[in-house]
């Protein structure tokens, strides 16, 4: 197995004495060394050192050379982890490695249930599907733009008995379902609350500081008690809070943390130049914001091995369901947030061959599901709450379907045929998993 978590740059230089590069191998999850890890340094054209580290985790090299060379490190029960290298000026400090363990546990067999041919929902030659929202009443709102014409869009209202439409006068980035059940238009500068009163579609514009601010963070609501995160793509770790609706303190529920991503993170510091570290540290004296944050937030993130922090957060029978795939547990509170028990999870394993993606809710049932795609065959593998198993899988009628939401047991996506005339249609199946 062969993962890269990023390219690192290492500097370099020679004087008259040797050089020697320090390298410190150790585990991600507990932090302890990892000995006997094979670490292979090699140019363009071959090998230039293999060795192992020591019982500390250590390994020391000296003269390699300048240029641009590969390091690999490879152990038994780890990932192998691969970086770039480029010889100029040599770091002081000793450098750590971080390794993540392979998930070695046998997998639970998973039974796929074949679905029934899909319905088709909405499909028309001259326009395109780009997003749908389900309303509570299970009408559906879909937006919609001519064919080549991107910005003659509109949002469309239909069931068996209507349909009704109203034009955008803006490019539409996406819909946005909130808490709840509210359905927003998102555009460049500003998000629209769509009402449906007596099947008509009203629009009503909202800030997009507001929209951010005071919709995006709150992710459930039960009675005066709401709840809260502080997720940000450009940090790896969200926190949970709730609050009463006339209270204006906060009470912690959970903290998710990618602890591997934020070790690479904040270590992006030591790489950037005495220029960057600068303004890093002037931003730290100007917010009081870490100026290791300022230089991974800025730089880092901007890498194709940076990973967003993932942690789902569901409300299912009066409980509250956290899923931190980064310990590999599924935390349960009460909805006062606190803690009943974790169960240890494992459906996100393997993702290279198993194609997870993500969690999903039905939005009626309030059963969660896993999405996963493989070679673009989506499934859809129910999640049992109780062991955190997902024992039962679907493979959705056709390759490439987008957008998936579900509600009342039945799967719904838009789809277009590979290399077709046709235009994205939206469609809809029933789940064929058994009704709790």
């Amino acid at each position: 197995m062969r993962i890269s978590f990023f390219i690192l740059t290492i500097f370099l230089s020679f004087s008259g004495q040797a050089q020697e590069l320090v390298l410190r191998v150790i585990s991600v999850v507990d932090r302890r060394p990892i000995s006997s890890a094979v670490i292979t340094i090699s140019d363009e054209n071959s090998i230039k050192l293999i060795d192992r580290t020591d019982s500390n985790g250590v390994i020391h090299f000296k003269n390699l050379g300048l240029g641009k060379f590969l390091l690999s490190i490879k152990h038994v029960d780890y990932q192998e982890l691969v970086r770039d290298l480029i010889f100029k000026k040599i770091p002081s400090d000793t450098i750590q490695l971080f390794l993540r363990p392979i998930k070695i546990q046998n997998l639970a067999e998973v039974k796929i249930k074949a679905a029934g041919r899909p319905d088709t929902l909405y499909a028309k030659q001259e326009v395109q599907v780009d997003d749908f929202a389900i309303l509570k009443n299970g009408d559906l709102l879909v937006v919609t733009h001519t064919k080549f014409k991107k910005n003659d869009a509109e949002v469309v209202l239909f069931n068996s008995e209507i349909e009704q439409k109203v034009k955008i006068d803006a490019p539409v980035k996406g819909m946005y379902r909130d808490f709840d059940g509210r359905i927003y238009l998102q555009n460049e500068d500003k998000a629209e609350i769509i009402r449906v009163e007596k099947n008509r579609i009203f629009l009503d514009s909202i800030d997009d500081t507001e929209f951010k601010q005071n919709v995006v963070p709150i992710v459930g609501r039960y009675k005066d008690l709401i709840y809260i995160s502080d997720y940000q793509y450009h940090y790896p770790e969200v926190n949970y809070y709730k609050f009463q609706k006339d209270d204006t303190l906060y009470y912690s529920i959970a903290k998710i943390r990618d602890a591997l991503m934020m070790e690479l993170y904040r270590s992006e510091y030591k790489w950037v130049d005495v220029r960057t570290k600068i303004w890093a540290k002037e931003k730290e004296i100007e917010t009081g914001i870490d100026a290791e944050i300022w230089v991974g937030a800025n730089y880092f993130t901007s890498s194709l091995y940076y990973q967003p922090v993932y942690a789902p957060f569901f409300i299912k029978d009066r409980e509250i369901l956290i899923f931190n795939y980064y310990e590999d547990r599924m935390y349960r509170y009460n909805l006062n947030g606190e803690l009943l028990e974790s169960v240890y999870i494992n459906h996100h394993y393997k993702p290279e061959k198993t194609g997870w993606k993500s969690l999903i809710q039905d939005q009626k049932t309030k059963e969660i599901f896993a999405v996963y795609s493989i070679n673009e065959k989506s499934f859809l593998g129910k999640v049992n709450t109780d062991t955190g198993e997902v024992l039962e899988k679907t493979q959705l009628f056709f390759k490439g379907a987008k957008k998936i939401q579900v509600f009342d047991h039945h799967v719904f996506y838009i789809y277009r045929p590979f290399e077709s005339i046709q235009t994205n249609y939206l469609y809809k199946e029933r789940l064929p998993f058994n009704v709790r």
